[in-house]
């Protein structure tokens, strides 16, 4: 799920690749969720690196919620699992990746049969064996004696449904903690301009935070002499989800009248 710390943690890891893809800086630079200590910026200062901090402002947030709360599929996991009809044939082929259901629709009845870690093609087929009357199996191949034309081999994955509850604007604080001018002017360089080329930061969920800039400015010699400081104050508006799995439908049960 997206969420406050999230995505902080992804602003701080988007400006770390931003540096690290821009060439060497003057100085080695660390990049850290949250606020230093005040040890923590002596330490920088003194071994002459320098920090960049990326800090979700308290209070510094608001409710942009405008869209009813529907679950949504997430693309599926690759499915491994193949099946081929050959009359009243079924050969497996492909490997087992779970959790999936694998089910014949025939004659209007259903078999479903569920892999575990310890199956292969060939205990998927005589499990499925076991279940049909009438068929047999032999390796990874499974034969249905009365299979019609009709018959479905419906294969079906666990798949993943998220929900956006609420949408929030939080402001967020990125310092530079720097020795020097030149320092400061050159760590900023490598990533300022970069970073507001997105328009929307990838979260770990799978949805999109929108990065807005909001201003910036330097301070200097305030907390600590030599100590300059390079402020960058954004916004990101993204949605607070949820998710829950849900499996693919591999039978529809009729009642015909």
């Amino acid at each position: 799920m997206a969420d406050l710390q999230d995505v902080t943690f992804v602003l701080a890891s988007t400006i770390a690749g931003l540096i690290n893809s821009a060439g060497p800086t003057p100085c080695p630079v660390t990049i850290a969720p949250g606020w230093p200590t005040a040890d923590d910026i002596n330490t920088v200062m003194k071994s002459r690196k320098a920090h960049i901090s990326v800090y979700p402002q308290p209070s510094i947030s608001s409710n942009t919620t405008r869209h009813e709360w529907q679950w949504r599929a997430l693309p599926l996991p690759a499915q491994t699992l193949i099946a081929q009809v050959a009359g009243v044939h079924v050969t497996f082929t492909g490997s087992i990746t779970l959790p999936v259901n694998v089910a014949v629709v025939n004659l209007g009845q259903t078999y479903l049969y569920q892999p575990t870690s310890s199956d292969t093609l060939t205990t998927l087929a005589a499990g499925l064996a076991v279940l049909i009357p009438g068929a047999s199996s032999a390796g990874p191949v499974l034969t249905i004696p009365n299979a019609t034309a009709e018959m479905e081999i419906n294969i079906g994955a666990q798949g993943t449904v998220l929900r956006e509850n609420v949408r929030v604007k939080q402001g967020y604080q990125i310092i530079i903690w720097a020795t020097s001018d030149a320092n400061r002017s050159a760590i900023a360089e490598s990533f300022e301009a970069a970073l507001f080329a997105f328009n929307w930061l990838t979260l770990s969920d799978g949805t999109a935070g929108m990065l807005l800039f909001e201003k910036n400015w330097v301070e200097e010699r305030q907390e600590v002499e030599g100590l300059y400081k390079y402020i960058i104050l954004c916004f990101v508006e993204y949605g607070i989800t949820e998710t829950a799995p849900a499996w693919q439908i591999t039978s529809i049960k009729r009642t015909i009248n």
